[in-house]
Parts: structure tokens; C-alpha cells; sequence
């Protein structure tokens, strides 16, 4: 887990870059560790206290059920840009197909 100085340094880099952003644990829980400023703008969520409680902190609570894919299941090539477009849910019900893009060298 992240402790709090470092959670505070990446906050404090993430939250000037354009784009929402959220790292995930790499692991079954898919564990939301940070999600930035943009990101929290983008769910309609005030603060991370107000996002945890949209999502329940997983990556799964981010997108539609129905648009669920476990992202260790989500297959990379080499080289390729892997990109899955989920549907999500703002605090007020907004809905809104969302851009999961990872480019691997």
C-alpha cells in the first residue's frame, strides 16, 4: 500500500496533467490507489472520500456492470494499444463511455 507522503507527491504530479487518471492494484482486488483531479471532476465526485463511495474503490465499481471486463483478463500485445471502452456512472447518473488505453514497448 501507499503511504500517505507518497500518495500526497503523486496527487500533487497527477492533478496538473490534462486527462482523468487512476491507478489500480494489480491484483484480483483491483484496489483504486489514487484517482486525480480530473478524474473525480469527471465521476461528479467533490472529493476521494465521495468517489470511494461511488465506486466502492475498484476499478469494477468505475464502469457498468454489463460493461465489466477484469482487467487481467483484458488481452495485451506487445507493442499494440489495448483499448476498452466501458461504460460509467457519474454521481448524478450521467452516463458516459470511457477510453482505457495502455501502449507496452
Amino acid at each position: 500500500m501507499l503511504d500517505e507522503k507518497t500518495i500526497e507527491e503523486l496527487h500533487s504530479y497527477y492533478d496538473r496533467l490534462p486527462g482523468g487518471i487512476c491507478l489500480v492494484k494489480a491484483d484480483d482486488s483491483e484496489e483504486i490507489l489514487l484517482a486525480n483531479a480530473e478524474l473525480l471532476n469527471y465521476y461528479q465526485c467533490a472529493n476521494w472520500q465521495e468517489f470511494k463511495e461511488l465506486t466502492g474503490g475498484t476499478y469494477r465499481g468505475m464502469v457498468e456492470a454489463s460493461d465489466y471486463i477484469p482487467l487481467k483478463d483484458i488481452v495485451r500485445v506487445k507493442g499494440q494499444p489495448e483499448a476498452i471502452m466501458p461504460t460509467s456512472s457519474s454521481r448524478t447518473g450521467r452516463e458516459k463511455a470511457i477510453s482505457i488505453k495502455e501502449m507496452r514497448s
